[in-house]
């Protein structure tokens, strides 16, 4: 009984032996399944990093080369426009040299022919006062030598000489001996008294002065007056006789502008991520680096100076240029703050220039161009109106443009 007693304590604690030992068994191979799964969740762990870390570099690798292909296109435009700008201006240089040359050599022309009128005149006047003096004195006058018109100066090569003509015999009246000739008394008798001399001579000064005043007025009118006013070209339309009733004026059109691409490779930016536009800031620019403020080629020179550059530039007749990308961050705005209270306006702007010095306004084309663009961009970038300001709207303390600019009238033109 003893001996059954104590086998069965010894059963009893193999039993718990093995328990604690299975127990054992299981926690460790729990442990070494946990440390698995932690491994096998480390291990996609990584190579979701390492898959992720390819995509971004990837990504990276395509934005740079979009970048860099974007730059490229954007220097070679700027080149070509600069060529282009340069082409022109020395093309309008030299049509500008060819009509000041035209204009120079009709003058000296006029000049010629004028001098040769007022020789003519002069002949005529003198001889017209010896034909007055002779009859007041109750005289012949002396016959005066024909003297041939001079031929006129021209410029051009001398051709070959042309034939005298030949003189036709004159046929006029016969003459009657003045022993025929009935006496006659009246205002020019043959032995004039003294009363009569004087007469006749303050007529012929008067006479003569009237001459003379014409003729001055003559010139004056056409060197001083008809010399400074541009002769108007005559219309091929007949003139109407009855003048037409006032019409009411007419109010300017606003439509979108032709758009000249002039991209720059300076003065902006391309974001990675795009940008959201909802403000248009207008400003004024003028050539700083010329005697020509109304210059192109000088702003755009200058743009590169400074490393600026604007979406829009227009010229002073209405043209418009885009140097820069819309969905490009330009340089125009700098250190400002919109009244709402944002900064950095330059990431969600878009910069227009109007060719303008301060001592004038735009032109009427450019307020135009000017109307039609806002117009596109804000129906297209839904920009609100409180948002369509100035460069001294937003920064009050740095900027004073855009200058003597009609607020009023281009609000009138935008509605």
């Amino acid at each position: 009984m003893a001996n059954k007693n104590e086998n069965d304590k010894k059963m009893e604690y193999l039993r718990r032996e093995e328990v604690k030992t299975m127990k054992k068994d299981v926690q460790k191979l729990r442990e070494a399944e946990a440390q698995k799964e932690r491994e096998r969740i480390a291990q996609l762990r990584a190579e979701e990093e390492k898959r992720r870390e390819e995509e971004r570099l990837a990504r990276a690798k395509e934005e740079a080369e979009a970048r860099k292909r974007a730059e490229e296109t954007a220097s070679t435009k700027a080149t070509a426009t600069k060529e282009a700008i340069r082409s022109a201006i020395e093309k309008e240089a030299t049509i500008k040299k060819e009509e000041v040359e035209i204009a120079e050599e009709k003058r000296k022309k006029l000049g010629e022919k004028l001098r040769e009128t007022q020789v003519r005149e002069e002949e005529e006047r003198k001889k017209f006062l010896e034909r007055v003096a002779a009859k007041a004195e109750g005289r012949e006058p002396e016959p005066t030598p024909s003297r041939p018109a001079s031929p006129p100066i021209s410029s051009k090569e001398p051709g070959p000489p042309r034939e005298a003509p030949t003189k036709k015999p004159k046929v006029g009246l016969p003459r009657i001996a003045k022993s025929r000739l009935p006496k006659v008394s009246g205002i020019f008798p043959k032995k004039p008294s003294v009363m009569n001399k004087v007469w006749v001579r303050i007529l012929i000064l008067l006479l003569v002065f009237g001459i003379w005043a014409a003729v001055a007025t003559f010139w004056y009118w056409y060197f001083a007056v008809r010399g400074e006013e541009p002769i108007p070209e005559q219309s091929a339309e007949p003139m109407e006789e009855t003048e037409k009733p006032p019409q009411e004026p007419v109010e300017p059109e606003v439509i979108m502008p032709e758009i000249n691409e002039i991209i720059l490779g300076f003065g902006y930016r391309i974001p990675q991520s795009p940008r959201t536009i909802d403000t248009i800031v207008i400003h004024t620019v003028y050539n700083t680096l010329g005697d020509d403020v109304h210059s192109l080629k000088g702003v755009l020179d200058e743009y590169e100076m400074y490393g600026v550059a604007a979406h829009y530039l227009i010229d002073r007749d209405g043209t418009v240029y885009q140097t820069a990308p819309e969905e490009a961050i330009a340089y125009h705005a700098g250190v400002s703050q919109m009244p709402d209270g944002r900064t950095n306006v330059n990431n969600f702007s878009i910069g227009i220039e109007a060719i303008s010095h301060k001592d004038n306004t735009l032109t009427e084309e450019q307020y135009i161009s000017l109307a039609g663009l806002v117009k596109h961009l804000k129906e297209k970038y839904r920009v609100p109106d409180e948002n369509i300001v100035g460069h001294s709207d937003i920064a009050p303390d740095r900027k004073t443009d855009p200058w003597n600019f009609d607020w009023e009238y281009f609000r009138s033109l935008i509605d």
